[in-house]
């Protein structure tokens, strides 16, 4: 494995986290990166962290490369929400599922430095595009289900519509620096319900 942040690209996501010693890895690596950023995510490092041999870590996946597409996925995994039959419930249950992911010790260090390394390095970033919208795809979901059973007007579109009640969520979580807390939380569930039963204007 290079120590190096920009080499040995794959497409490969890594293994399983399945696997409980894949996932504690994977734990370990995020309290790294979260304690000491980029420049201090090393093989040797995480080796420590994770109470595992370098070789364990190699067997697994072939960069630091790898490894941050994995994370992106086990620190912000999708959301687990039950087709219920009404768009309220669905999606309290989406922003109660995100609250518990976003509020996550170190969650803001984690990302933030997840997307200090895809904006250097295209390969990284298009890797984790990919995997984020493969894994992120409840919110709209949730917003096609209400669509067909005639909650939310057929005009919207679903990924803009995600795109719309994500971003405060994330500015609070990343750019402010503040807790998901529950009042937060509600109004911005809230604010959601209400963009989504609108109707489109005219384009």
């Amino acid at each position: 494995m290079t120590d190096s942040p920009t080499e040995n690209k794959s497409s490969n996501a890594g293994p399983p986290e399945s696997d409980p010693a894949t996932a504690a890895i994977l734990d370990a690596a995020a309290l790294l990166l979260a304690e000491r950023g980029v420049s201090g995510f090393t093989s040797d490092a995480l080796a420590k962290a994770a109470s595992v041999s370098k070789s364990s870590i190699y067997s697994r996946w072939r960069s630091k490369d790898e490894i941050f597409v994995s994370l992106t996925g086990h620190v912000a995994g999708a959301a687990t929400v039950a087709d219920v039959g009404d768009l309220a419930a669905e999606l309290r249950a989406w922003f109660v599922d995100r609250q518990k992911v976003y509020n996550q010790p170190g969650f803001r260090q984690v990302i933030t430095s997840l997307v200090e390394v895809a904006s250097h390095d295209p390969v990284v970033d298009s890797e984790m595009a990919v995997y984020l919208h493969n894994q992120h795809t409840t919110f709209k979901q949730i917003v096609r289900r209400a669509q067909e059973r005639g909650e939310v007007d057929s005009g919207w579109d679903p990924a803009l519509l995600e795109e719309y009640v994500i971003g405060p969520v994330m500015y609070r979580v990343l750019l402010d620096d503040e807790p998901l807390d529950d009042e937060t939380l509600d109004a911005f569930r809230r604010l959601a319900m209400t963009a989504l039963l609108g109707t489109p204007p005219p384009a």
